[in-house]
């Protein structure tokens, strides 16, 4: 399977299919064209409610269409049949060999010596023979028929009505049987028995071998299966399902609705979308294809297989409809050419009255009963046996070969399949459905409602959701997991391992990592950063914006600002700091002039700290004693302002004058002098040291 994981968009634009709209919206109820990344319309244009292919859509596997089917061109099918057993074929003419049609209507009365009809024969009134009746094809009696003798059928044999037969009943060809076969006593088939009507088995059934049916299956009870069960077709059940093995399945599997995984999901085959299905090129469909609506072909559809039609009409009124052969009922055909030898050319013989056999008969060819079937003692049929109508057995029902069922069939208790089940054509469970062991689907699996699994399900396979999944509890992924479009996580996300992330990875909401995050490339961040703990950077950081840290930061290595720093708190440096540039104090405690009242303070000593310029009034004889928080290299200015004319400020041998004489303050009220000093060196405590001043009088 090809993957563009880790590849430019430049090189796999190309291989993506998308809207071919301009503007940025989704799939709407308009048929909309598909294209690929350059703009090329590919054969497909999908809507929310159908999907029209512009080409030539190919399907290698089944077709089924539970809703109508128009084909503007020719239907060519290179199968052996086309399948309407329960529907109407309507065309304006038919071609082909027509010799398997039965109950073709001819009307008139018929008077001949010898009659010889090769097909079948319909007699409205009564049918009088002179002498010996030799039936190469179908009688079918609709009234009592009356044998003293023996009677020999080589051909088949229709009974309308009731058949008594006292002794044993050996049927060395086909028994078809239109109506209700009740058997009192045990059934033995050596062959394939074939039902194609409804089966109602008031007893159990036991199958000895394989039961595959073809058509849809109803069981009304729990269904028991002691080994494995193989679905050829669709299942459908209406009711719940429980598995407590495990699910195979080893085609498509349809999920119409929630589907909910409580455990590993595992698909091996492949998964139907109930949502639109977008191809760039030709569609190959390997399994069976369900379409739940109108099938719409624009161009020529070739069938390689037989086409099977469910519903109540092959519609073809302007169309001929060509085949190498007929089968079916053909009483609603009109001229139909009959080929006979002989006086007259007929179609079926009908016998009126009853048919009795007082001893044993042997019908070599086929035989249909269009009425009920008794027999009062064991019934042997060696050859295939055809029902066309319900077949009830009030006892127990023993296959011991295969059973096919082309049509429904329903079981009204439970069923216990001791071996393994294949069912053709679609299984309709209308309650819950019980596997003890492993279920293997080889073909689509459709949920109509929930799909719920209590244990572990696996698929081998590549799984795809059209619609929204919701996963209940915990997500394991044992290998790696790539997501194209954008993920939405609404609870928490734990990644027990790495996490690699090939392109943009945006949260809305917060995100928590509770161990080491690695981002191998660059790491964008639209909005703030708050970090609870320490943030280590091993390599260099930059940052475009403001940067604000409520804490401490603490800088390991070198820290390189090429714009505009600002710290709105305390900055400490514990070692050197080296200033290549200008440092601009635009405002700090350090920088400010701080407003210092000395009245009634003989010795005062300044907090050098927390300031290094201040701002007093000098209103008495002062002292400038030793100041505190002394740092070598520190300087700054100290303005006294005279008040009243009387006030002094005599120094501590610190302050370090020019001459070494102290300097005496202005005697002008109001005068300024400013006082500016510089610390030489500092004491080892930081109060006092080596401050040299000068002071500059009369600033007014």
């Amino acid at each position: 399977m090809s993957t563009l994981t880790g590849r430019q968009i430049s090189d796999t634009y190309k291989q993506i299919v998308k809207l071919g709209v301009s503007a940025n919206r989704g799939v709407s109820a308009s048929l909309t064209q598909l294209q690929t990344g350059d703009g090329t319309n590919i054969a497909f244009m999908v809507a929310t409610n159908a999907v029209k292919a512009t080409g030539t859509l190919d399907v290698v596997g089944s077709l089924a269409a539970s809703g109508n089917v128009s084909i503007g061109g020719t239907v060519t099918i290179a199968g052996a049949n086309v399948q309407a057993a329960n529907a109407k074929v309507c065309a304006s003419a038919f071609y082909g060999d027509g010799s398997n049609l039965t109950n073709v209507p001819t009307s008139g009365d018929v008077s001949v010596s010898t009659l010889r009809v090769t097909n079948d024969a319909t007699i409205g009134g009564a049918l009088s023979v002179g002498g010996a009746v030799n039936l190469l094809s179908t009688a079918t009696v609709s009234g009592a028929t009356g044998f003293l003798g023996t009677v020999r059928v080589s051909g088949a044999t229709s009974l309308a009505s009731t058949l008594d037969v006292a002794g044993n009943v050996s049927l060395g060809g086909t028994l078809a049987q239109t109506g209700i076969a009740t058997f009192a006593a045990k059934a033995e088939f050596d062959d394939d028995v074939c039902v194609s009507g409804n089966t109602v088995l008031v007893g159990n059934l036991a199958v000895g071998g394989t039961a595959t049916v073809a058509g849809a299956a109803s069981i009304g009870g729990a269904l028991s299966v002691g080994g494995a069960a193989h679905f050829a077709s669709t299942v459908t059940i209406a009711g719940n399902t429980t598995l407590t093995g495990t699910l195979g399945v080893g085609g498509i599997a349809t999920f119409a609705s929630k589907v909910e995984f409580d455990d590993d999901v595992c698909i091996s085959g492949n998964s139907i979308l109930v949502g639109n299905l977008t191809v760039g090129g030709t569609t190959t469909i390997g399994g069976a294809t369900s379409i739940a609506g109108a099938l719409s072909v624009g161009g020529a559809a070739n069938f390689a297989s037989t086409v099977t039609i469910a519903g109540a009409n092959v519609q073809a009124a302007n169309a001929r409809v060509c085949a190498s052969a007929f089968y079916g009922d053909g009483a609603n055909l009109s001229n139909v050419p009959v080929a006979i030898e002989g006086n007259i050319s007929v179609g079926n013989a009908t016998v009126g009255g009853n048919l009795f056999v007082g001893g044993t008969a042997t019908i070599v060819g086929n035989t249909t009963l269009t009425a009920n079937l008794g027999v009062g003692g064991t019934f042997t049929v060696v050859g295939k046996a055809e029902f066309d109508d319900d077949v009830c057995v009030s006892g127990n029902s023993i296959l011991v070969g295969n059973l096919t069922v082309g049509g429904t069939t329903t079981i009204g208790g439970a069923v216990s399949i001791a071996g393994a089940l294949s069912v053709g054509g679609a299984a309709h469970f209308a309650s819950t459905v019980t596997i003890a062991g492993n279920t293997t689907l080889t073909g689509n699996l459709g949920v109509g409602g929930t799909a719920t699994i209590v244990g572990k399900a696996e698929f081998d396979d590549d799984v795809c959701v059209s619609g929204n999944t919701i996963l209940v509890g915990n997500l394991t992924v044992g290998g790696t997991t790539t997501i194209g479009g954008a993920t939405s996580i609404a609870g928490a996300l734990s990644v027990g391992g790495a996490v690699n992330l090939l392109s943009t990875l945006t949260v809305v909401g917060k995100a928590e990592f509770d161990d080491d995050v690695c981002v191998s490339g660059n790491s964008i961040l639209v909005g703030n950063l708050t970090v609870g703990g320490t943030t280590t950077i091993g390599g260099a950081a930059s940052i475009a914006g403001a940067l604000s840290v409520g804490g401490a930061t603490n800088l390991l290595g070198t820290a390189t600002i090429t714009g505009n720093a600002g710290f709105l708190g305390t900055v400490r440096v514990s070692g050197n700091c080296s200033l290549e540039g200008q440092l601009q104090l635009t405002k700090s405690a350090a920088a400010v002039v701080c407003a210092t009242a000395i009245n009634g303070i003989t010795s005062v000593s300044l907090a050098f700290g927390t300031a290094q310029n201040f701002f007093t009034s000098v209103t008495a004889a002062h002292t400038l004693a030793q100041p505190t928080g002394c740092r070598t290299g520190q300087t700054g200015s100290i303005f006294l302002i005279q008040d009243g004319g009387s006030g002094t400020m005599a120094y501590n041998a610190d302050w370090k004058f020019p001459a070494g004489e102290d300097p005496t303050m202005s005697t002008s009220t109001g005068a300024t002098d400013r006082l500016d000093y510089i610390i030489v060196s500092a004491s080892s405590d930081g109060v006092g040291g080596v401050i040299q001043a000068i002071l500059s009088k009369e600033y007014g």
